[in-house]
């Protein structure tokens, strides 16, 4: 009896846990405070887009370059050949020799956290 009141006891009342299922934290939603974008590394960065995010891997697909945001266009550019990406990832046709999108992660929010 006891180890069923256990049970029941951890399935409803203890903290539950999205690692433990596979997901991933990758930032809270405090760390963007009021801003839509969120550097997490020299590759990735996190977007809010209305309601939703994503993370984008900031890695050119032609020849592996850092793409980097400009400001003024709202969008990213590779240095190396000029391939231009939307905000969304979504890669410019003509831009540039890249022919493929940016990485794109969908991702969720659970407990004010940002999950992949």
């Amino acid at each position: 009896f006891l180890l069923i009141l256990y049970f029941l006891y951890k399935l409803f009342f203890s903290k539950f846990n999205l690692e433990s299922l596979g997901f991933s934290k990758v930032a809270s939603l405090t760390d963007l405070k009021n801003n839509n974008f969120l550097q997490i590394s020299d590759r990735k960065i996190i977007i809010k887009n209305n309601d939703s995010y994503y993370m984008l891997n900031l890695v050119c697909p032609h020849k592996g370059c850092i793409v980097k945001y400009i400001n003024k266009n709202n969008n990213f550019v590779c240095p190396c050949h000029a391939s231009i990406f939307m905000i969304d990832g979504k890669f410019v046709p003509g831009s540039g020799p890249s022919n493929k999108d940016l990485e794109t992660i969908f991702l969720f929010t659970f407990n004010g956290d940002l999950y992949s």
